[in-house]
């Protein structure tokens, strides 16, 4: 599952009980857990040793990771790898995925602060900021540490910047999201299509309405959505407007959120007419089993799927009903053009306790260690992937890298890769993702031609749209109250005039304040939006 998939706002529990805390801190302590705060600085006795490294005595470092599984084993491949190569001692922290933002915040609360952890949102880290345990990172350090990662955060995905941002401060090294270049895709039953007497997939909103109306006529819905989405709900149709309801964008010099904007109710007024004509499948608001009913034949298309997972839907549908189709499409084009949601190679940060403001030497090493396994390709080839022979060999030795690599057994199964901390070909436990350039050239290469093609990504300028400063106190009402009336007004329970009223609610419920936010931001760095 991508990144999107698993964001959460991690705004639930900021602090609990000390009973949870030493249960949580319990249950954590058999995975390398730091030792607590011992002065003003926030560092402790251990982040202390080493620091200079001068005595060739390896320096020690904690360092807190979010795993897919669950706890890391010590001394794991990933973290003995870091440790030969970069003459340091790891002390690991390791939470899984489902729980790290909760438990790393019981743990952060009670004073266990890592040398290096994972902010796995805006919100995160703009909290840990807040609550003074983070060290400043100026961005003039990132560039003569870690002089790769600046120079391709900069090429690649330069509103990663606005993440650690916070008055003007930067808060954290930016990491890349790979796979947040692609967008999702529509797919489509072409032999449904072709029995209602449509020769080809819709490239327009009208050749869309046309089609929905000859499926009609067959007993066979036109679409359906995710509507209790914050982004996915008909993103295609906003999208052939020219908008991306929630993510931030500049318009007319000024930042606004697609949500509000009049394009947007240009969408819904074309999405509540088709739902009143039946062109749209009138459970779309819980967002279940969208799947099904495609692969059973009661929905001709659904607008949010990706390339990746693509090949599964296709495998399902042929144990289903063999002589059925189904294909891939771009999205419609309409008045604004041909768009659909994607996140962008704008990851979210690493992040770097407080105490080493005053250990300047470990902060670069840190961030030397994070620039070598990003940058460098055989380093790469170590960290992610492995030893040859053991964990991977190429698919056609005779190519090499060109052929593509493969795992071998067990390594094939992710759960046995998680155990090494290897994660997959483009992702890493401790580093998260290297340089977009070598993701590309080790990535599945066959799979990468399939996600470029019909590729029409529309991205929000921030990378995500709660990097603004404020929004962890308004941004949850503000989705809830978007995707409410979004689906009321297109399954006709209220009126598209409605929208002006959800406008000013919007406003008042904190989007003002928001956009305040978002313009002051983008005035900070001047990163546009392309």
């Amino acid at each position: 599952m991508n990144e999107a998939g698993k964001r959460s706002s991690g705004s639930r529990l900021w602090t609990g009980g000390v009973a949870a805390i030493a249960l949580f801190a319990a249950v954590l302590g058999g995975c390398g857990k730091s030792e607590p705060n011992t002065g003003a600085d926030g560092a402790s006795a251990s982040s202390k040793q080493g620091e200079s490294g001068k005595s060739g005595e390896p320096m020690e470092i904690t360092w807190m990771v979010r795993t897919n599984t669950g706890t890391l084993p010590d001394n794991s491949y990933a973290q003995k790898y870091i440790e030969d190569n970069f003459n340091v001692k790891l002390k690991v922290t390791s939470i899984g995925y489902d729980d790290y933002q909760q438990k790393q915040k019981i743990l952060l609360s009670s004073g266990t602060v890592p040398d290096v952890f994972y902010a796995a949102s805006p919100a995160d880290l703009k909290k840990f900021q807040s609550m003074g345990i983070l060290a400043e990172v100026p961005k003039e350090t990132i560039q003569q540490s870690a002089p790769g990662i600046f120079a391709g955060i900069n090429k690649y995905a330069a509103s990663s910047w606005y993440i650690p941002n916070v008055n003007g401060k930067n808060y954290g090294l930016p990491t890349y999201y790979y796979s947040g270049q692609f967008a999702s895709r529509a797919v489509w039953r072409t032999d449904l299509l072709q029995k209602a007497g449509i020769a080809k997939i819709p490239d327009t909103l009208e050749e869309l309405e046309a089609a929905f109306a000859a499926l009609k006529k067959i007993g066979v819905t036109g679409m359906t959505s995710r509507g209790n989405s914050e982004f996915a709900a008909f993103l295609q149709i906003f999208g052939a407007y020219g908008i991306m309801p929630t993510q931030w964008m500049l318009k007319d010099g000024k930042v606004v959120n697609g949500a509000t904007q009049p394009e947007a109710k240009q969408a819904l007024t074309l999405l509540a007419d088709w739902y009143k004509k039946g062109y749209i499948d009138p459970e779309f608001v819980t967002g279940k089993d969208t799947q099904q009913k495609v692969l059973d034949g009661k929905v001709a298309m659904f607008d949010y799927v990706g390339a990746d997972t693509f090949p599964s839907w296709v495998d399902a549908l042929k144990k289903a009903n063999p002589s059925a189709t189904l294909e891939m499409a771009p999205p419609p084009k309409g008045p604004g053009g041909r768009s659909t949601w994607a996140w962008g190679l704008t990851g979210n940060s690493w992040v770097f306790g407080k105490q080493l403001e005053k250990q300047p030497e470990k902060l670069k090493k840190i961030l030397q260690i994070f620039d070598t396994l990003q940058n460098d390709e055989s380093k790469y080839v170590g960290m992610f992937w492995g030893v040859k022979g053991t964990h991977w060999d190429y698919i056609d030795p005779a190519k090499g890298v060109a052929g593509g690599l493969k795992y071998l057994p067990p390594y094939t199964d992710s759960n046995e890769r998680d155990k090494l901390g290897l994660d997959s070909s483009y992702a890493n436990l401790f580093v998260q993702q290297p340089n977009p350039a070598i993701a590309d050239k080790y990535y599945d290469q066959e799979l990468l031609k399939v996600q470029k093609q019909g590729n029409y990504p529309q991205t929000g300028m921030f990378g995500k749209a709660d990097a603004v400063p404020d929004a962890g106190k308004y941004w949850s009402d503000l989705i809830k109250l978007k995707v409410e009336t979004y689906a009321k007004i297109v399954s006709g329970m209220q009126p598209v005039s409605s929208f002006d009223d959800f406008v000013k609610q919007w406003n008042d419920l904190g989007g003002t304040a928001l956009e305040k936010n978002a313009n002051e931001l983008y005035q900070q760095l001047k990163i546009d939006n392309k």
